[in-house]
């Protein structure tokens, strides 16, 4: 039996405020557990890009941002099947009151034979600030309707821009993770828990360290369950796409998938931008177009493009909306040694510079073109290549070619590289030379060893990191057993603690 009573005024709107919240979290969840399982998953056309700035040239997956001047050449790879003829317009915005001009959308019709061999340039223009691409099936006055669609609500598309390039970037970094737990667990599946532990440092992934009680062949399972949420917050991601755009509206379901909805634990950043790019294309329709996102995922010169929902051929035909790097200054990455007193050793092979702070280094190839710069006794310095590796934390470095005695055996090492188009200097690091060298015993440990028990012996030298083993011998030649401890080399007393007899 259901019994009714007459509510007043407050409790009918506490009532419809709580029915409004539970179909909100429902509608939420079901996208949720959708995107859980298979955000932008289904693949999209191919487009290659370039980028020409101050005459140098950079693939697409090299550039950090766009700036007014910059020429870039958009070639859209169909195959020569391609049955539907699709409109590429290129399109920049300024702002989300302040509606582009005609003269700033260029239209290229892809099937035609020069398109198809040569592609198209277009020049960033003064006081742009973000930059889409267009796919869009032919119909009549396909043009003219997607520009005044634009026109018409561009703070719409300046908040498309900016949560696809946030999707793209984040992506990556949960790309890489995957790729990296995977490749670890099919070459050496008792590194998994080591390794892991970096990527979630210099990737800035959310790890779940249960996963390691559990049996060695269902580790990487457990590490890879519900990936999308694996993706935590980064500042420097968020700097590259500042918001432009504010206010309760806009910003309504990502705000509730950001909050613990019935103890759960918080959404990714991740996909609380797929929730509001859903959000924001399916609000934008006309009775020809529908808009659909897809997301970019940079190799070399060529965006391979995801989509997170099918095509449609019938009106309304769908749009692919493509986000392009902000239009803004170069946010360089923040960059860090993890531990700026540490000391190494230049010989030490692979040397691994331990760094975070920034993983966008790891993730993407926006950083390029590093190498370890390190002074020489002459004066000139030896440019060592660098490359970003998030399994082992940091940077390795090839010293193949530093010959012992060509530094002075106590030096500081920076790295170098380019963001984009930008130079950029990382942090430096303590290095020491592998050479001959005096040992001492410290005083109080000179009368330490003793026959027939067992002992610690502390010997000190600037050179103690570059120490791969240890041996002790008894008068008679006799190798002795010994253990000695990992070293925290720190200048400027550097020691070899300890090893027992």
């Amino acid at each position: 039996m259901i019994l009714f009573h007459k509510a007043t005024p407050t409790e009918s709107s506490t009532l419809i405020f709580r029915t409004f919240f539970l179909f909100t979290l429902l509608t939420m969840g079901a996208f949720l557990a959708r995107a859980d399982t298979a955000p932008f998953d289904l693949t999209g056309p191919r487009v290659e890009m370039r980028v020409t700035r101050a005459g140098k040239t950079l693939p697409i997956s090299n550039v950090a941002n766009l700036q007014a001047g910059d020429r870039v050449w958009i070639h859209p790879d169909f195959p020569e099947s391609q049955s539907v003829h699709y409109l590429l317009i290129v399109a920049f915005l300024r702002g989300t009151t302040n509606p582009p001009p005609d003269n700033w959308f260029t239209r290229a019709d892809s099937w035609t034979k020069k398109v198809r061999e040569e592609g198209i340039v277009v020049t960033v223009p003064p006081g742009a600030k973000q930059a889409l691409l267009f796919f869009a099936p032919q119909t009549g006055g396909d043009f003219g309707t997607l520009r005044s669609t634009v026109q018409g609500r561009p703070g719409t598309f300046v908040r498309g821009s900016q949560d696809l390039n946030q999707a793209s970037l984040d992506r990556s970094r949960l790309d890489r993770y995957l790729d990296e737990v995977k490749r670890t667990s099919d070459s050496n599946p008792k590194e998994l828990k080591a390794r892991s532990e970096e990527l979630a440092r210099t990737l800035h992934i959310k790890v779940d360290h249960q996963c390691f009680d559990k049996p060695v062949e269902q580790q990487a399972s457990c590490l890879t369950q519900g990936s999308d949420q694996l993706v935590l917050g980064d500042a420097h991601t968020e700097s590259m796409v500042a918001a432009l755009t504010s206010g309760a509206s806009l910003n309504l379901i990502g705000a509730v998938s950001s909050t613990p909805a019935a103890g759960a634990v918080p959404f990714s950043p991740y996909v609380g931008t797929v929730v509001d790019l859903a959000r924001l294309m399916g609000n934008l329709h006309t009775a020809e177009y529908q808009y659909i996102p897809a997301l970019a995922r940079p190799d070399a010169d060529e965006l391979n493009l995801r989509l997170n929902s099918p095509p449609s051929f019938r009106n309304p035909k769908s749009v692919l909306v493509v986000g392009l790097p902000a239009v803004e200054a170069a946010q360089l990455p923040p960059l860090q040694a993890v531990d700026v007193n540490q000391v190494y050793c230049l010989h030490k092979t692979p040397l691994v510079l331990p760094v975070g702070g920034a993983p966008l280094v790891f993730s993407t190839n926006i950083a390029h073109e590093f190498v370890l710069r390190v002074p020489e006794k002459s004066g000139k310095t030896i440019e060592l290549p660098a490359k970003a590796d998030p399994a082992r934390g940091g940077f390795v470095v090839d010293t193949r070619s530093v010959s012992t005695g060509a530094i002075l055996s106590q030096v500081k090492a920076a790295l170098y590289g380019r963001w984009g188009f930008e130079k950029f200097e990382g942090p430096s690091f303590n290095l020491r030379d592998a050479h001959t060298t005096k040992w001492t015993v410290p005083a109080g440990d000179q009368g330490a060893l003793v026959v027939g028990r067992q002992d610690t012996l502390h010997l000190d030298s600037d050179c103690a990191v570059c120490v791969d083993s240890v041996s002790v011998h008894d008068a008679q030649g006799r190798e002795l057993a010994t253990l000695r401890q990992a070293i925290k080399d720190r200048p400027p007393n550097m020691s070899l603690p300890p090893f027992e007899r």
